[in-house]
């Protein structure tokens, strides 16, 4: 029963890290976008800080294991900006 137990956890922790990797990325994708687009000046500072401030409520979302949430924030924020949604989505 234990070893049973213990497998679980194990199961349930791998699962975990790997699905907050999917969100970890898809917020660093689009980080790495808007940083882009901003040096370049494709978007004013304001509309940077408005985006940045949506990734950072997503990885909260993301670092507490709501992974699904955190991508569902991510591709909201695209959409709300005029961001195509990210390949794979």
């Amino acid at each position: 029963m234990i070893r049973f137990v213990s497998a679980a956890a194990i199961v349930l922790l791998a699962s975990a890290g790997a699905a907050t990797a999917g969100c970890k990325e898809d917020i660093a994708k689009f980080q790495k976008l808007i940083d882009g687009d901003l040096k370049t000046g494709f978007i004013a500072k304001g509309v940077y800080d408005k985006v940045n401030g949506e990734l950072k409520a997503a990885a909260g979302l993301c670092k507490s294991g709501q992974d699904a949430a955190a991508s569902s924030a991510v591709a909201s924020s695209r959409a709300r900006h005029g961001y195509p949604a990210a390949s794979g989505q």
